[in-house]
């Protein structure tokens, strides 16, 4: 709490955010996650909790909704169960984990800017490499199934920040 007090400026203030903040790399901006009154959607996994991502301003303390809850008959596109919220390389974006199927969520981002949302792929976990070669790029755990019905496995991916899969990375104990 004292943390979310410092960035936030008051007990408050960060009382209205039910998540801890996530800071910025540069230390600008936090994004937390509120409820939206305990309602619930429907999604592949079972009911989700209806709730938003915000984004707030460290210095002003001006807060920004940028994603709230919504349903959608495909999968892939319903925002619900939002989690996980962590800032691009860049700081110009959002990436978050929402609800999607029974063995797998969904993979979000926002542009923090534009507040225009799209689905990046399939993933139960998503972090940023923020140095090296691969800056930019996501570390996603994915659900997988091998070729010709051999049963299913689970892995960490490099993926880039458009979904596109690079490659599998060789330990699954990052």
């Amino acid at each position: 709490m004292l943390l979310t007090a410092l960035i936030f400026g008051s007990t408050a203030a960060a009382s209205a955010q039910n998540t801890p903040p996530v800071v910025s790399p540069d230390k600008t901006q936090s994004a937390f996650l509120k409820t939206a009154n305990g309602k619930t959607i429907s999604t592949g996994s079972g009911d989700a909790e209806a709730n938003q991502l915000w984004v707030m301003d460290t210095k002003t303390h001006h807060a920004k909704l940028l994603v709230a809850s919504k349903d959608n008959p495909d999968a892939k596109l319903v925002l619900a169960g939002l989690n996980n919220p962590v800032f691009s390389a860049d700081g110009h974006r959002i990436y978050f984990l929402s609800a999607a199927w029974a063995v797998s969520d969904a993979v979000h981002a926002v542009d923090i800017r534009t507040g225009r949302e799209h689905f990046v792929c399939d993933g139960n976990s998503v972090d940023i490499i923020r140095s090296g070669r691969d800056r930019g790029n996501l570390i996603v755990f994915k659900h997988k199934y091998h070729p010709n019905g051999g049963g299913a496995y689970d892995a960490y991916w490099l993926v880039r920040p458009d979904g596109t899969e690079i490659r599998r990375l060789k330990s699954s104990k990052l």
